[in-house]
């Protein structure tokens, strides 16, 4: 129509013929009178048009279907079309492509859909897409309308995440054994293989002779230790598919133990590891409040083999302090000496400025002896990490170290990277008073291939009380 409008009035000009021109003057009369009506329908509905998102709960479980019901409602009717659709938050996965449609005379209407998240954590529902249109298809206006509303999402049971200490490892579910609570007590626990570092008069000679193997008891814990979460939130954390990130999965883990210690009453503290090197922290407490306070610091973080004794190698603080010394000595030893420790400033230089061994450093401050430190964080940074957890257990401190294997993230998963994992982990699991666990997706276990586990060097660093070879557990039991 607006085409004819357009030749009707350029051939009245070209042709001197006035009807023409009355011809044209028609349809454009109407177009405009049209878009004039549309622009007062427009502007009623988009200023008077309430959009509201209401959540059957505002805390839901991972997995768990989460009703939610959008409701629209318009001051009074309108001579255009509105649209409301709803959008899928991040992370999750909904069951709808359906549209709350008014048209007139109609001013409200609503529909409920189910929202799934499979990783706890903090999500949005995002405001909704309208669209406003005229019957006739002419004119239309898109915004977005509705307040975002914030749901959390806790643990579960029936998650995708899963914990596990390598192919030839020992383990059971970490609520049932607790290896890291061992020796604190008199009453007989546990078992287990012997393990570097553990006290000779615990050794069950029995046992040995039956098993052909070093055996030591375990004993149950007097008391519950505190228990301090070293949580990396840092910014290569965010590899992964959205919703899937190491972060996520990892955060599901720390709040596993949060859950475990708000239902025994056990001091938990928290430090959250960020790239600008000055971590949060927040000390052990057992207060309802300071659980919250806990929640919501992991909530918001990131908003989503060789021997292992001191005589092995020397500390990044030990090598400044040497490096420093030569730079006045000047024997000839010393400058024989000079190369090898100007190579290793570097190393202490990058260690001592990583932020997630700064954070244990400054966390060794408020742990206790009978701490257990839970680390969450990835492989990447090798060097730092092992360094790191060598500095939890300078603190007398027991470690846990849970590893997001980037591999598993970033769209490049092969065998040699699965191996080198390995070898990693079973190098943390090595060390006197440690355990390293794999938190990867449940759907990504398995080489690229969908074949066994890679081989590794796991089986000379057989961990403490952990259970059954091979096996894989729900990271809810890790309570």
């Amino acid at each position: 129509m607006v085409a004819l409008a357009v030749l009707s009035g350029a051939g009245a000009v070209a042709f001197e013929r006035p009807a023409l021109l009355v011809a044209a003057v028609g349809p454009l009369a109407w177009l405009v009178s049209r878009q004039y009506a549309f622009v007062r329908a427009a502007g009623i509905a988009v200023s008077g048009l309430d959009v509201e998102f209401t959540p059957e709960r505002r805390t839901t479980p991972a997995g768990k279907p989460l009703s939610v019901t959008v409701a629209a409602k318009l001051p009074r009717p309108v001579s255009a079309v509105v649209r409301i659709e709803p959008d899928v938050p991040v992370g999750a996965a909904a069951d709808t492509e359906s549209t709350v449609l008014l048209e007139s005379p109609e001013t409200d209407g609503s529909l409920s859909f189910d929202v799934t998240w499979r990783v706890a954590g903090r999500y949005e529902l995002p405001p909704a897409r309208v669209v406003v249109e005229d019957a006739a298809g002419l004119f239309s206006v898109e915004t977005t309308m509705g307040d975002s509303v914030v749901v959390d999402v806790d643990p579960a049971r029936a998650t995708d995440v899963l914990v596990r200490g390598g192919r030839s490892d020992r383990f059971v579910p970490l609520g049932v054994s607790k290896p890291w609570l061992a020796g604190q007590g008199t009453e007989v626990a546990d078992i287990r293989e012997y393990k570097p570092g553990d006290p000779t008069n615990h050794i069950e000679w029995k046992a040995t002779a039956r098993r052909g193997s070093l055996h030591i008891r375990e004993f149950e814990a007097e008391t519950n230790p505190s228990v301090m979460v070293v949580f990396d939130a840092r910014a290569r954390l965010s590899a992964g598919e959205t919703g899937g990130t190491k972060l996520a999965y990892l955060r599901e883990v720390a709040l596993s133990f949060l859950q475990r210690s708000r239902n025994v009453s056990e001091p938990l503290g928290l430090t959250v590891v960020s790239d600008d090197g000055r971590p949060t922290m927040l000390e052990p407490g057992s207060a309802a409040s300071h659980y919250k306070q806990v929640r919501e610091q992991l909530f918001e973080a990131g908003s989503e083999g060789g021997s292992q004794t001191n005589q092995s190698r020397r500390s990044p603080g030990s090598a400044r302090a040497a490096a420093l010394a030569l730079e006045t000595e000047q024997s000839a030893f010393a400058r024989h000496l000079e190369p090898f420790f100007q190579a290793r400033a570097p190393y202490a230089s990058a260690v001592s400025n990583d932020p997630l061994y700064r954070a244990i450093v400054r966390h060794g401050s408020v742990a206790g002896g009978d701490s257990l430190t839970v680390i969450c964080t990835d492989d990447a940074g090798r060097t730092a990490l092992v360094e790191a957890v060598t500095a939890a257990r300078r603190f007398g401190s027991r470690v846990l170290v849970f590893l997001t294997p980037t591999a598993r993230f970033d769209g490049r998963l092969t065998q040699d990277r699965l191996d080198e994992f390995e070898r990693v982990r079973a190098q943390l699991a090595g060390m006197p008073n440690v355990w390293a666990y794999e938190v990867a997706p449940g759907h990504s276990i398995g080489t690229p291939e969908g074949d066994t586990e890679p081989q590794s060097a796991v089986g000379q660093h057989s961990a403490a009380g952990r259970g059954d070879a091979n096996t894989e557990t729900n990271v809810a039991e890790v309570q």
